[in-house]
């Protein structure tokens, strides 16, 4: 599965169950929104499979980009 199927996947998850408040893309200056995308991102990072896939990501975001804490589009790019 490709990580823009993983993406789609995701935001209909988060639609379905009505987690737009918690983790949901919104206007960047609606209050939380920071704190919103920092758990998405969070999230996202979790649930790659496989593990190898996961850490890799995990240590690039930590060490090389760190915009992507709070950026699933920056954070979409690292893995295409």
């Amino acid at each position: 599965m490709s990580f823009s199927w993983f993406m789609a996947d995701f935001v209909k998850v988060v639609e379905d169950n009505g987690l737009q408040q918690l983790i949901g893309k919104t206007d960047p200056s609606f209050p939380g929104y920071r704190d919103r995308m920092k758990a998405r991102c969070k999230l996202l990072m979790k649930n790659l499979k496989p593990a190898v896939l996961r850490e890799q990501i995990e240590r690039l975001v930590d060490l090389e980009r760190r915009d992507c804490h709070t950026d699933d589009v920056a954070l979409c790019d690292l893995k295409q």
